[in-house]
């Protein structure tokens, strides 16, 4: 992977946090594209990832950012590798990305907003959650 994509990926952290739809939106956008149809994990090319499906999108770029920060997704020769063990410890599944079920990626959302520091979104969550005023 190209080390510069890397540094712009952290350079371009947005200043807010994406919303939960964002997120998920996102997420699901560059995992389907990582999909395939071979035997073992999926993955698809660095620069493809990089410049087609992420972009200059600031949501993707961030959400992106995070899955290589938390080591969901690593690069094995010029390509990205979803590791699906770190995926079952986020708690994340392809169906529930695929059925937009919010509720199951609440837990990767968290963490998210973690990555993020992101105190304030995480505390409305969690009151919104929770059914506390704020």
């Amino acid at each position: 992977m190209s080390h510069a994509y890397k540094r712009d990926l952290a350079k371009s952290k947005r200043s807010e946090s994406a919303s939960i739809d964002q997120f998920v939106a996102a997420l699901r956008r560059i995992l389907v594209e990582m999909k395939t149809d071979k035997k073992g994990a999926p993955g698809k090319y660095v620069n493809y990832i990089n410049f087609i499906v992420v972009g200059n999108n600031p949501v993707k770029r961030d959400v992106m950012s995070y899955l290589l920060d938390a080591g969901a997704v690593v690069v094995e020769n010029d390509v990205y590798v979803v590791k699906r063990d770190t995926f079952k410890d986020m708690r994340l599944s392809m169906h529930a990305l695929a059925s937009l079920d919010i509720k199951s990626v609440l837990p990767a959302y968290r963490q998210y907003l973690i990555w993020r520091g992101d105190e304030e979104t995480l505390t409305r969550l969690n009151n919104a959650l929770y059914n506390r005023k704020e």
